[in-house]
């Protein structure tokens, strides 16, 4: 597609893309996959690690948890979800050496593609979408879509809040 600016043609492409990676070795095909996609477009992408922040999320014990039996379950997310999200880097770096996927935090130029990894503390049916907006395409993996037959509603939630297209 190219717009027509003062007999300039311009290309109109995909340059950033987004994909939420778990810790599951599964994840490692579906990011090679991704990181094939950006290549492939000379696109920058957006790894995000999503884990729950300990401070906002409920309990559920079937009886109300006192505060310091609250305290250390709410510890014991956090510490989860650190040994994950490390454990989801490592994979990322990995799948980049492997690849030779260059990695930066911002695209670096038109032509070159390049990936990024990083963590964000949430819900991902609202993270995700979110940071879908600010993509021009989001990719849902494996295990994404294996946990969304379970939890549901990331696909739905990516598909009609972020206004990219949704790959998966």
């Amino acid at each position: 597609m190219s717009l027509n600016k003062d007999d300039e043609e311009t290309e109109m492409g995909i340059r950033t893309i987004v994909m939420p990676l778990g810790s599951g070795q599964d994840e490692n095909q579906s990011l090679e996959s991704a990181i094939s996609v950006a290549q492939t477009l000379s696109a920058h992408l957006e790894v995000l690690f999503i884990r729950p922040d300990p401070e906002t999320r409920q309990v559920y014990t079937g009886m109300l948890p006192s505060d310091r039996i609250a305290a250390d379950i709410r510890e014991r997310i956090d510490e989860l979800g650190e040994a994950a999200a490390l454990q989801s880097h490592h994979h990322f770096d990995y799948v980049c050496r492997k690849t030779n996927m260059r990695r930066s935090q911002k695209p670096r130029g038109t032509s070159e593609p390049s990936a990024h990894w990083r963590e964000i503390k949430g819900e991902a049916l609202s993270v995700y979408p979110a940071a879908a907006r600010n993509a021009d395409l989001a990719i849902l993996g494996c295990e994404t879509m294996q946990s969304d037959s379970i939890f549901g509603g990331i696909v739905r939630s990516t598909l009609l809040g972020s206004g990219s297209p949704v790959l998966f």
